[in-house]
């Protein structure tokens, strides 16, 4: 796979990246992935990051959890989480917003005027993962990559199954089959969701689904190396 010029780029980070599963941050990664994000400034010209919760969203979900069963309320705990995230990625990576975006025109006001934003979710009921899709139609991104903690999309869960196989591309309607009876409860994380997949169903934005943990796979997503899952609009 060649080199693709790629002007407008959404990266979704998930959250459970940054930290780990005791809901400490991995200062380890992050300090890998800020020259990364230094790179893709260079090297587009329009950079959005949405960053999920990860396990630390997680935390003050499972609290509130004991006193409330309020979905919604519980939602918007994850979302608060997300965009202290966002500010954080933005501090560490020397992007200091004026604001984090909270929904999705004011991603659309921002990218006038800024190269790079930095947001996490928008509303309840909502994956982080829909909105960087919702992000990527908004603007006619060129390119949406999805970083999580798997090499790809899998015919079954590699987690589950240790000798499942790595789709390399795949097509909406296949992603339909696997995630489509997926039931998003407060603070879950899905690799993919029914929202996010009529998204992208709609928008035929190119998506390459990777696994974030070694940063500079993020690189050789936008360079077009052929890497993760490419999936075919």
């Amino acid at each position: 796979m060649s080199y693709t010029k790629n002007d407008k780029v959404v990266l979704k980070l998930g959250g459970h990246l940054l930290s780990n599963a005791t809901g400490n941050f991995n200062i380890e990664y992050l300090k890998k992935l800020t020259p990364i994000i230094e790179y893709l400034k260079k090297s587009v010209k329009k950079l959005i990051i949405v960053v999920g919760g990860g396990q630390i969203a997680r935390q003050y979900i499972n609290t509130a959890y004991f006193f409330s069963r309020n979905n919604s309320s519980l939602d918007l705990l994850g979302i608060k989480v997300s965009h202290l995230n966002a500010l954080l990625l933005s501090i560490i990576t020397n992007n200091p917003p004026t604001s984090i975006p909270e929904n999705l025109q004011d991603v659309i006001n921002q990218i006038s005027y800024r190269n790079i934003i930095i947001t996490g979710g928008f509303q309840p009921g909502q994956s982080t993962t829909t909105v960087s899709a919702l992000i990527a139609e908004a603007i006619s991104a060129d390119l949406l990559i999805i970083a999580t903690d798997v090499d790809g999309i899998y015919e079954k869960d590699p987690k589950k199954y240790p000798h499942a196989k790595l789709l390399t591309e795949t097509t909406i309607d296949i992603l339909k089959k696997i995630f489509d009876k997926s039931i998003i409860e407060a603070g879950e994380y899905k690799l993919l969701d029914p929202y996010t997949l009529k998204i992208l169903e709609r928008s035929k934005i190119k998506t390459i689904i990777i696994n974030g943990k070694n940063p500079e796979n993020i690189i050789k997503a936008i360079k077009g190396e052929k890497i993760g899952t490419l999936i075919k609009t």
